[in-house]
């Protein structure tokens, strides 16, 4: 789909800080407590990938990026992975979240909670614009 995105940017002075994956991020973490019992059944593995191109205006640059990253579970039942890749005045973004089980035992529902941290923190970063003097 494409979208302009006019309302959902914050300005301050000549900077503009945007959070790209507006529609399609974690914003909550479904893991809130700190111990469980019993298993966390998904139902099924979850594969969910992202991709988001922003083309901004020639008289934008970026200022600040956030970090790209992988995050894994242990034994590699899992993972999240977020990247960052400038082209001119092109930013692809793309986000994957990879839930390989439909079921973790409870001596993995640290992991998995961590994960879920990362995911929701990671996708709210903000991507920093300034206009060119």
């Amino acid at each position: 789909m494409d979208v302009e995105i006019e309302d959902n940017v914050e300005e301050a002075g000549d900077l503009v800080y945007f959070t790209p994956l507006l529609f399609e991020r974690t914003k909550e973490n479904p893991l809130k407590h700190e111990e469980r019992l019993f298993p966390v059944d998904f139902a099924h593995p979850i594969l969910e990938n992202c991709r988001v191109v922003i083309n901004f205006p020639e008289d934008y640059q970026i200022d600040k990026l956030p970090k790209g990253g992988i995050f894994k579970l242990p034994e590699d039942v899992g993972s999240f992975s977020i990247s960052y890749l400038i082209d001119g005045q092109t930013l692809l973004i793309k986000s994957a979240i990879h839930i390989n089980k439909s079921m973790y035992s409870s001596e993995e529902y640290f992991y998995l909670k961590e994960l879920f941290a990362a995911i929701v923190e990671k996708q709210a970063e903000k991507i920093v614009f300034k206009k060119k003097v």
